[in-house]
């Protein structure tokens, strides 16, 4: 007997133990790396794809033209492992051609990349084309664009995939006399000479800036832009639109920002689900690196109408990248000034329920004073960490020998936000700006029976008024939409597990609550 005692014990203790040294998801070992492989023309980093084993981190460098005097970029890849340890990197130069990419909406597959870009050979004209590289860089490919529509000069190409092979390919293409049109391209990604040429008609005219593209999982299409109907003197609006595949129009919704005419706003949008988008925007002054006011973020339901916003105040922010966590958090990054004028990076993470989680300033000072740092992009890995990369400058100082004054800059955050303890950071929560909605915090709002196997049913201290309830996978999965409240909710057909539930309140906005299925 005693001997079975000390069997199970043992077991106790070992598993206990294991669990104390099993990592929580996103809450990885934090980092802040540098890289420099082009001293001479410098690094900067675009984009980050989290990949089974590896993170893969797209890059632009610049060199001068010897016989334009000219700057020309070209673009490169650079593979680590989970530490951040490079494990290989190319340059993408192909003869005297050379790729320039701003990796925007790439498409990933199983064993390869494959970027929308341009052939930057020196011309006037840049040749567009399709890159699809091994993840191992040992293997490319050059698919170009043959489509009549893509023989003049397109200003602007995204990559997306719909199922199987089929791509969408959005270009935004502007003629000799200024005329311009866009396009969708659809098609194999195998067979691009045959790609079909769908042209699509926006809402407000056609003097228009394309500035953002999102694709969800159904293949619809979403359009951020700014237009003026006008000739003289208009002062844009912004404008997001749904679209099918196939260029027909779903819905579009305007939004006309206070600014002067000084100023050009630039949207974003990144789709959450299939029921809600969310769409920010900063406001810059044109001709000058100096933002007039910090961003501001709306949510927008199904139909295109906003239901909740958080607007920034104080020191100056500007929003290079939004993307989607795997639970519905938004997850935005740019640069920000802190009070002494100091460029630093900027990430936020916004929750499910639409409130501001976390906000952090980040400046690596370990090796060079007030660098000007700055993240292009920023994405949460396969862990549930958030992973970023961007620019990281030296200013005032010279770099060391083997370093370029531009790098590319890689951070690695928990879930939580938190990072390296010997990098400066600010942790400033904000709040929603509308004084007419009451703190969602404060709404007293319960599940019953939790855990459950049938019914749900929905409490509240006192009365409230339940615009619509959303129950959510832990995975972010949209699995039941009801308008208006209800007595209670059938939850017999959902598999175990653990869920979330959104109810939209009137005057407070979104609040969210975790209940269990069990069988």
């Amino acid at each position: 007997m005693q001997k079975s005692n000390n069997f199970f014990y043992l077991n106790v203790a070992l598993l206990l133990a294991f669990i104390a040294l099993a990592p929580l998801k996103g809450q990885g070992q934090p980092f802040s790396l540098r890289y420099s492989f082009s001293p001479l023309d410098g690094d900067g980093g675009r984009a980050i794809w989290t990949l089974e084993d590896h993170y893969l981190v797209g890059k632009v460098s610049t060199f001068v033209d010897n016989e334009t005097g000219q700057w020309r970029p070209y673009g490169g890849l650079f593979k680590t492992n989970r530490k951040g340890e490079v494990i290989n990197s190319i340059d993408l130069k192909f003869g005297d051609c050379f790729f320039n990419f701003d990796f925007s909406n790439s498409l990933i597959l199983s064993d390869s990349i494959v970027i929308v870009g341009r052939i930057n050979s020196g011309a006037e004209y840049q040749e567009p084309v399709l890159l699809k590289i091994d993840t191992g860089f040992n293997q490319s490919n050059i698919i170009p664009l043959y489509n009549e529509s893509f023989q003049e000069h397109a200003q602007y190409l995204s990559l997306f995939s719909i199922s199987g092979d089929s791509i969408l390919v959005v270009s935004n293409i502007e003629n000799n006399l200024g005329e311009k049109r866009l396009f969708f391209h659809t098609g194999s990604i195998v067979d691009t000479k045959n790609l079909e040429d769908i042209p699509v008609y926006l809402t407000d005219g056609n003097d228009y800036i394309i500035y953002d593209v999102d694709i969800d999982n159904r293949g619809n299409v979403y359009l951020t832009y700014s237009s003026c109907n006008e000739s003289n003197n208009c002062i844009p609006s912004v404008f997001i639109s749904k679209y099918t595949t196939i260029g027909e129009q779903i819905w579009t919704t305007k939004f006309q920002p206070n600014r002067s005419r000084s100023q050009v706003v630039v949207p974003q949008t990144a789709v959450l689900t299939d029921e809600s988008v969310v769409l920010s925007w900063t406001k810059d002054t044109i001709g000058f690196n100096t933002q007039e006011a910090p961003p501001v973020f709306f949510l927008l339901d199904k139909t295109g109408n906003k239901v909740d916003s958080i607007s920034f105040h104080g020191n100056i922010r500007s929003v290079y990248s939004i993307s989607t966590a795997e639970d519905g958090s938004v997850i935005a990054s740019g640069f920000a000034r802190t009070d002494i004028s100091v460029k630093t990076g900027w990430i936020i993470r916004i929750g499910p329920n639409f409130t501001l989680d976390w906000e952090r300033y980040v400046l690596d000072e370990r090796d060079y004073t007030r660098p000007g740092n700055e993240f292009f992009h920023s994405v949460e890995d396969l862990e549930g960490n958030i992973v970023a990369v961007g620019n990281y400058l030296i200013t005032n100082q010279p770099p060391s020998p083997d370093e370029g004054s531009i790098q590319v800059w890689f951070l690695r955050l928990t879930s939580e936000g938190a990072f390296l303890e010997d990098i400066h950071s600010d942790t400033i929560h904000l709040r929603e700006t509308n004084s007419t909605r009451s703190p969602a915090s404060d709404i007293n709002l319960e599940l019953y029976p939790n855990p459950t196997s049938e019914r749900l049913y929905i409490k509240t201290a006192s009365p409230i008024d339940i615009k619509k309830v959303e129950i959510f996978s832990i995975g972010g999965h949209l699995t039941y939409s009801y308008l208006g409240r209800k007595e209670y909710f059938d939850c017999s057909s959902l598999k175990p597990g653990v869920y979330a539930v959104r109810v939209l309140i009137d005057n407070v906005g979104y609040v969210t609550r975790k209940f269990t299925v069990k069988k």
